[in-house]
């Protein structure tokens, strides 16, 4: 799963820089696109949080 998940999240940084470089850091679409990569590390972060706690009570 985070190897998919690491996937989504690189291809839509480099969405999100090419989108800046083009429109503009305040455009609606890089905006979208920096949220989108938020949630994206976010869930990322709490997976990999989430299997460290269990493996600790292993």
């Amino acid at each position: 799963m985070s190897e998919i998940l690491l996937s989504k999240v690189e291809q839509t940084r480099e969405e999100m820089i090419e989108s800046a470089n083009t429109r503009g850091i305040n455009d609606e679409e890089t905006i979208r696109l920096s949220e989108k990569l938020d949630a994206l590390l976010n869930k990322y972060q709490f997976e990999g949080t989430f299997s460290s706690s269990n493996m600790s009570k292993s």
